[in-house]
């Protein structure tokens, strides 16, 4: 069967994070800073930011919809949060789990060349008496300069199946683990896809709930030693960034090759205050569906 494509090569991006925040207080400013590591193009209308309580004893640990966003200011000169009087805008905007993505599109924030050592600084805020302390992680997809494409697509029709991880087990609050996904049959896995679980075990205040905002990626590998998460100053991505809730996926990582017993291994640090296990998933297509697309022939000169 002819192979299909929708451009001659798709360009795989990649992830910068911010280390995660301090933990602010009630009406207290934290200021946290994604310093960048690769050169490429930021795109700052698909950033998100994690926003999560520090306690279970008040409150959800999803802290998005409530806390505001002071300043998005890169390169300590330009802006991006305007207004008289002190602005405090809703952080729902640039939540991973934003319903619209009001920032984004061709219109919206812009994407920008940014180079190792420059920096894009967020400062945010809680604002009820009541709040819990709250940390705050950064995520920004890029497009490197040196951008690894791909022309792999699946045959028309072709059903995809899902990839997944074992369960994680119990991680404890202020651990870490290396969740890794083991191939059971060559294929291409698509992940722009990526979905991550994190499910807390309370110990004694609240129910159940999703941890993922609590809980941050330090790293993504894949088979190979590619690694998709970057950034300076130990990058902890918030797990909510790959949330199976979130509506569109923020990066479009592209899809790689994947033989039978080969792996995907992604660390993940436990910052909330209770056990908390992990697994993850993405879309998948066996190698019998897999064509390689090269470059359509230019008919002309």
């Amino acid at each position: 069967m002819p192979c299909v494509y929708k451009s001659a090569v798709a360009l795989r991006e990649l992830v910068a994070s911010s280390p995660v925040s301090g933990a602010a207080g009630a009406q207290t400013a934290i200021t946290f800073t994604l310093t960048v590591q690769d050169d490429g193009n930021y795109h700052l209308g698909r950033a998100a930011i994690s926003a999560a309580g520090t306690t279970d004893a008040v409150g959800p640990i999803n802290l998005g919809a409530t806390a505001t966003i002071k300043s998005l200011l890169v390169n300590g000169t330009t802006e991006f949060i305007q207004g008289n009087n002190t602005p405090e805008p809703p952080l729902a905007l640039f939540s991973p789990s934003r319903g619209i993505n009001a920032l984004g599109g061709a219109n919206g924030l812009p994407s920008i060349p940014l180079s190792s050592g420059d920096t894009i600084a967020v400062t945010c805020q809680t604002n009820s008496d009541t709040s819990p302390s709250a940390t705050y992680s950064l995520g920004v997809p890029f497009t490197p300069d040196n951008s690894v494409g791909h022309s792999l697509v699946p045959n028309p029709g072709q059903y995809a199946m899902y990839l997944g991880s074992p369960n994680s087990g119990d991680v404890s609050s202020g651990g870490s683990t290396t969740v890794t996904c083991t191939a059971s049959m060559a294929g291409i896995v698509d992940m722009t896809s990526l979905a991550i679980r994190a499910e807390s075990d309370p110990s004694t205040n609240v129910s159940w709930s999703n941890a993922a905002s609590a809980c941050h990626v330090t790293a993504i590998s894949m088979a190979g030693g590619r690694r998709l998460l970057t950034g300076q100053n130990t990058p902890a991505l918030g797990a909510d960034f790959f949330g199976a809730e979130r509506k569109y996926s923020f990066a479009a990582l592209g899809v790689y090759e994947i033989s039978a017993s080969q792996t995907i291994a992604i660390t993940i640090s436990n910052n909330w205050t209770d056990t908390v296990q992990f697994s993850f998933g993405a879309r998948f297509w066996p190698e019998s569906s897999m064509q390689y697309c090269p470059p359509p022939k230019r008919l002309c000169p």
